[in-house]
């Protein structure tokens, strides 16, 4: 499965208001600092910097947002990366902007300073994400059900089922968008691999609401 990479970077003790300045001396053709007026209060408070590509022959105009942690002042890290132009930026899009401003800008800076950068892989196996059983049951369900009418047989039906049971047995979580990685990489098309999403939320909602409900009424007995 692939994902939006993240990047983090440890300061080890130096100044991240110093280390932002150090970026901005730092910053390549068809990069800028981000300063417009709707980002002026986040810049000014101290707790961000925002940087600016330009729209180029490969990758589209966005600004990337470095942050310091709140609960670990020595850590940053790109919380999003806004496009200027366009709604939304493909993952391919998000991780190459990512990684042209880590390898660019932020690792000259880095290596005299003894700062440690991170980046997430941007692929992963489902069971990085849940368990090898409720894996398993969501990899049966799309390998063996009908693509083009999602759980409308009852076969199919019966084994989405047991992926969401399995899920809400053992407390587990895939957000919206992981769900629906999973299953555009499995060959569904991406309208209805959404519409799964959508009713896995729905159903997972049902089944807690239901069994908060059985243990409201035991403890009434």
């Amino acid at each position: 499965m692939r994902r939006c990479i993240d990047l983090y970077i440890t300061l080890n003790g130096y100044d991240p208001n110093e280390f932002f300045s150090l970026l901005e001396n730092k910053l390549i053709s068809g990069w800028k600092r981000a300063d417009t007026k709707e980002d002026f209060n986040r810049i000014m408070d101290g707790t961000a910097r925002g940087f600016e590509l330009a729209q180029n022959k490969i990758l589209p105009a966005a600004i990337l947002w470095l942050y310091i942690r709140r609960e670990n002042k020595d850590e940053l890290y790109v919380p999003n990366i806004v496009p200027i132009e366009k709604s939304q930026l493909s993952v391919s899009e998000y991780n190459r902007i990512l990684a042209a401003f880590s390898n660019d800008i932020v690792k000259p800076v880095s290596e005299s300073l003894g700062v440690y950068i991170e980046m997430t892989s941007e692929y992963y196996e489902l069971e990085e994400i849940i368990s090898a059983e409720s894996a398993n049951a969501l990899r049966i369900f799309s390998s063996c059900a009908n693509k083009s009418t999602g759980i409308a047989h009852p076969n199919d039906r019966e084994r989405w089922f047991a992926f969401v049971e399995s899920m809400h047995r053992n407390n587990e979580k895939i957000d919206h968008e992981q769900l629906t990685a999973f299953l555009v990489e499995d060959g569904w098309n991406e309208d209805r691999a959404s519409e799964l999403a959508d009713k896995y939320s729905s159903a997972y909602e049902l089944l807690t609401y239901h069994l908060e409900q059985n243990k409201y009424a035991d403890s009434n007995f």
